[in-house]
């Protein structure tokens, strides 16, 4: 009872009994966010170059006028940064009127996931630490992360030029 619980819990944040998640590869590994945070998905062509700014920031895009800071995903997980080429995909995620897209290896799917299917986080890494993997879903191959958005987000917050308010 105790672990069904835990995986209740772990997918209260996203406060539906069952979601939508876009899942993408970064590795070998796969992950995913909650569908409702994605605001745009673009290729890595339309990154614009800005100066004297974090190496984990690989500049900008501009959605809609605004310009929404890039992040190479890769380099918050301490390994080598990823291959970019012409149409390695941008997410633009969303959360409390802050906006970040990350690099991707590629997309996978869009995936329907219920708190059922939800397993507490048990290892150890920078996401983990930082609060960023909200829990684990089993899947044939391994296993599908799932990222806590706004805590991702919020995780810029802490370097005021990281992120657009």
């Amino acid at each position: 009872m105790h672990s069904l619980m835990a995986k209740r819990n772990n997918f209260a944040m996203f406060g539906l009994g069952t979601a939508a998640f876009l899942t993408f590869m970064l590795g070998k590994e796969e992950y995913g966010v909650e569908m409702l945070k994605v605001t745009a998905i673009r290729d890595y062509d339309g990154i614009i170059s800005v100066a004297r700014i974090p190496d984990e920031i690989k500049g900008a895009i501009s959605l809609h006028g605004t310009l929404v800071p890039v992040t190479d995903l890769r380099l918050m997980f301490d390994t080598e940064p990823a291959k970019v080429e012409l149409y390695t995909p941008v997410i633009v995620l969303s959360s409390k009127n802050q906006t970040l897209g990350i690099v991707v290896d590629w997309i996978s799917d869009v995936r329907r996931i219920s708190a059922a299917e939800v397993e507490p986080v048990q290892s150890a890494g920078p996401l983990v630490q930082a609060g960023c993997i909200a829990g684990i879903v089993p899947v044939r191959d391994g296993a599908l992360h799932l990222i806590d958005v706004e805590k991702l987000i919020s995780g810029f917050d802490r370097n005021p030029v990281c992120l657009v308010r």
